[in-house]
């Protein structure tokens, strides 16, 4: 081989950029869903976009319970910082 074939065989990593995105709060998780509907309908009144989520787990099926919808992270972790200051101190921003 010549020198310049010797990085084919090499794996190549692009670095990519974690602020740009897709992200959301998570601001509960419950095992019965009429919890996550109270917590959305109470959530709604105030950011609107609330979501409920199911995530099914070895323990069960889980719903939980998003708010927003954010592009980037800092857009996130506005929502998160907002959210704990309003009460839910557990708000914890997740890639959708």
């Amino acid at each position: 081989k010549k020198p310049s074939d010797k990085n084919q065989d090499k794996p190549t990593y692009v670095l990519g950029n974690y602020y740009v995105g897709d992200f959301t709060v998570q601001v509960g998780a419950f095992k019965d869903k009429e919890n996550a509907l109270n917590l959305k309908n109470k959530l709604a009144k105030v950011y609107g976009d609330v979501d409920v989520v199911i995530y099914e787990s070895n323990q069960g099926i889980f719903y939980r319970v998003r708010v927003a919808r954010c592009k980037t992270l800092d857009e996130a972790r506005q929502y998160e910082k907002r959210l704990e200051t309003h009460g839910f101190p557990n708000a914890i921003v997740v890639a959708r």
